[in-house]
């Protein structure tokens, strides 16, 4: 008999509201899309650094929900984070 084993995966978790399957599947394609670019880890602790930037400042949040904020200016400010 052969066994065929899978590899572990290491386990990322993804915070997307419960029930909300958009922001579900959006989070399931980055996680891919950094797992195929091996940047997983490096992103993953962005996203953490950002978390901690929104839960401090409410007005980082504000700003980034903003939708008459131009995209460029947000990228700007998420830069010099």
């Amino acid at each position: 008999t052969t066994t065929t084993t899978t590899p572990r995966r290491r386990s990322v978790a993804v915070r997307a509201s419960k029930g909300n399957a958009v922001s579900s599947g959006y989070a399931a394609a980055l996680v891919d899309a950094c797992k195929s670019g091996g940047v997983l880890e490096q992103v993953h602790a962005d996203m953490e650094t950002l978390d901690a930037y929104v839960k401090a400042n409410a007005a980082v949040a504000g700003f980034l929900a903003n939708p008459t904020m131009a995209v460029e200016k947000k990228k700007d400010i998420l830069a010099k984070l």
